[in-house]
């Protein structure tokens, strides 16, 4: 039980980090729901979208290679983390060649905010290759106090310049960049780490570059990637207040996400240690049936309670998308199980399946979206997402056959998929008994999920008792 344990340490050491980056982000909608117009709204959220889809394209992904390589070989850290550095910082020079693009139609009106945009591309950038060195160099607690620094600097600022000062988007922008900032200044100096970035004649070594790139290269299109392409086909086809309409609802599945981001990460850690150990299929599988019925559940009652959910964060007239979030619980599920199953190939250091699978998917997304947009609004958007999020759970799964055995049951996992359908369904429509309806299909799949489950949960009773004997005895 020792991968178990080991397993537990990471997540909660992973819980505080996600805690503080990202509860706060999602607490801050309704704020930013109350003082920015749809439009506004959206143009922040197309800036955030742009900054995720671009970042690992221009920096190469770059940062998880030092991660990984700063661990492996310490003694070249200072090469990695200078190579890194550089390759961070000529992102920006080839952001701010690229300014002009930010007036097209696509972008939606971000082009009247490219000197913000730029700063707030390079804050963020460099904040979070800061934060993977950090984690590399084991300086946990510097990396999580600056974290908690940068989300609470950009709460405080974002709602002074929005409520006090009235400054709608650009008071956003001032927020976002000095919060970054100063984090990123925390990390730099916190623990003396610019003692790494080598300056004066420093020439990186193409041996050591290409081994860099060819580790995060096929990592860099990810499923937020086609995400982020989709949002510009709504704002391309639909607009501004429709996309700032869907970027509002978008944002509570995010509690799902946001949880299950402490799960995978601590996982990805695991399962590299485990990957080369016997019995790993039954690891995976294992902490799939765990993972599925936690997702199952959790998915279950966030749709249930969407009106609920939607009046609390939704304001005004965002509160009119609240019909597109079952969908959206839905998409998220799915995306939660791709990234599961991606975890195979990282362990197993065959990135590039991650990359055949990704490009299917957002592909997928991407044409759907596009064809789906106009007979359908935002719900061929949603209809969308989830088709491509389901492709490329798919495809990792089957490639994942090659590498070990998830072990799943076909006929109960198909049966969750169409329960969860039913519940969109039936909250969507807003048929009578709705809410109640759906609350019963969620009991009776947390059931399903258990019944599933009965000889893992009799391993955990059996040792549990087994523990408190000892204790006793």
């Amino acid at each position: 039980m020792g991968k178990y344990k080991a397993l537990l340490v990471n997540i909660g050491l992973f819980a505080i980090n996600t805690i503080a980056t990202k509860l706060i982000t999602f607490l801050l909608v309704p704020l930013y729901t109350s003082y920015l117009t749809q439009s506004e709204f959206g143009i922040k959220d197309t800036s955030a979208q742009v900054t995720t889809m671009v970042t690992p394209l221009l920096t190469l992904a770059i940062a998880e290679s030092a991660l990984r390589y700063v661990i492996d070989d310490k003694k070249r850290s200072a090469e990695y983390i200078s190579t890194g550095f550089y390759v961070t910082l000529f992102s920006c020079f080839a952001v701010a060649a690229g300014l002009p693009l930010l007036d097209l139609k696509a972008f939606g009106g971000l082009g009247n905010f490219k000197l913000l945009f730029l700063l707030a591309y390079a804050s963020n950038a460099f904040f979070y290759f800061l934060s993977d060195i950090t984690r590399g160099l084991n300086h946990v607690k510097l990396m999580v106090r600056a974290s908690i620094q940068c989300t609470l600097t950009i709460s405080a600022l974002s709602a002074f310049f929005l409520v006090f000062c009235h400054m709608g988007l650009h008071g956003y922008f001032y927020g976002y960049i000095i919060g970054n900032t100063t984090a990123a200044l925390e990390l730099l100096f916190g623990k003396r780490q610019y003692k790494y970035i080598l300056l004066r004649g420093f020439r990186p070594s193409k041996k050591l570059f290409k081994t860099m790139i060819s580790y995060s290269i096929p990592l860099i299109p990810n499923w937020w990637l086609g995400i982020s392409l989709s949002r510009l086909v709504i704002n391309y086809k639909l607009g501004a207040d429709a996309l700032g309409l869907y970027a509002a609802v978008f944002q509570i599945p995010n509690i799902m996400y946001f949880v299950y981001r402490i799960f995978i990460q601590a996982w990805q850690l695991t399962a590299f240690q485990e990957f080369r150990k016997k019995n790993v299929s039954e690891f995976f599988s294992v902490m799939f049936k765990f993972l599925n019925a936690g997702l199952v559940v959790a998915a279950g009652l966030l749709i249930t309670f969407t009106n609920f959910l939607s009046s609390l964060l939704l304001k005004n007239e965002f509160y009119s998308g609240h019909i597109l979030l079952p969908l959206l619980l839905i998409a998220f599920y799915f995306s939660c199980l791709n990234e599961f199953f991606g975890t195979v190939f990282t362990s197993a250091l065959k990135t590039t399946q991650n990359l055949v699978s990704v490009i299917i998917g957002i592909a997928l997304c991407f044409v759907l979206t596009f064809a789906l947009a106009d007979s359908c609004g935002l719900f061929g958007a949603c209809y969308a997402t989830i088709a491509g999020a389901f492709c490329v759970a798919i495809i990792r799964y089957t490639l994942s056959k090659k590498y070990i055995r998830i072990k799943i049951d076909a006929f109960s996992t198909i049966l969750q998929f169409a329960l969860l359908a039913v519940q969109a369904a039936v909250i969507t429509r807003e048929i009578p008994y709705s809410i109640a309806i759906s609350l019963a299909i969620t009991f009776i799949s947390a059931g399903l999920q258990i019944f599933a489950m009965r000889e893992e949960l009799k391993k955990i009773k059996a040792m549990i008792s087994s523990r408190k004997g000892s204790k006793n005895g």
